[in-house]
């Protein structure tokens, strides 16, 4: 079996096409292609494939993950196997399907998925269009945390930018509220100091802090934080850092 995901706007599913997934061990391909041309993902990152019964969107009835990627062939590659899951045995004939991806993190528009009578069936290649989100994409990645109480001047988490995007701005959260002070904690780039900071203000547990500019970020770019300012009477403690993150 073979999906190709138009990656240019479109319908969801040409019109009486449905790709078919066998009942059984079934290795199948599957491929991004925009105006014809396929091409890996940027890094070539994991890809899923969520099947949902169309009563319940909440809960897949199973997912099929991690797609492996073939640069040579600009495709990626799995076993789905419905015999690990209940979907061998399901009465229903046509599921809804979600292809998602990690960066940026993105769920394709549902398309339908039919189901094959015969384990270790196949069928041809069927084109499937969907639609993806317009300009740019922002999802909130993890940078770091400290474990226990915070400290001054040192540098924590890490961040490799696997696509061109900026930093929009930080997540903070503690455990431990500081008292008698802020917390503040600054970007740094590459091991140097970007004057970007994030705060999280005195008895507070979270705050979401906005740079006024962007930190441009190239793919390879390695960002850390480090405090330059603590609470005074309480420390503050278990502080997790997350960067507001936008993939161009």
């Amino acid at each position: 079996m073979n999906i190709i995901l138009e990656t240019t706007t479109g319908r969801l599913v040409p019109p009486g096409t449905v790709p078919q997934l066998a009942r059984g061990p079934d290795p199948a391909t599957l491929q991004f292609v925009t105006n014809s041309v396929a091409a890996l993902l940027p890094g070539g990152h994991p890809v899923s494939l969520a099947l949902f019964t169309p009563d319940d969107m909440v809960t897949p009835k199973a997912t099929f993950a991690v797609w492996t990627a073939n640069p040579t062939w600009v495709q990626y590659q799995a076993n789905l196997d419905s015999l690990q899951t209940n979907l061998a045995w399901t009465s229903q004939t046509t599921l809804l399907g979600r292809i998602s991806y990690s960066t940026p993190n993105v769920d394709s528009q549902l398309f339908h998925v039919s189901l094959s009578g015969a384990p270790n069936g196949s069928s041809t290649a069927t084109q499937v269009i969907i639609s993806q989100p317009s300009g740019p994409v922002n999802y909130v990645q993890e940078i770091g945390s400290f474990g226990g109480q915070v400290a001054l001047a040192q540098t924590e988490g890490y961040l490799r930018a696997k696509a061109a995007g900026t930093l929009l701005g930080l997540q903070l959260a503690a455990q431990v509220a500081p008292t008698g002070a802020d917390i503040l904690v600054e970007v740094y780039k590459g091991g140097v100091a970007t004057g970007k900071v994030g705060k999280l203000t005195a008895a507070a547990k979270s705050e979401e802090t906005v740079f006024g500019a962007p930190l441009a970020l190239a793919i390879g770019d390695v960002i850390q934080f480090r405090c330059t300012q603590i609470g005074s009477a309480t420390k503050g403690s278990n502080l997790s850092v997350k960067g507001i993150v936008q993939l161009q």
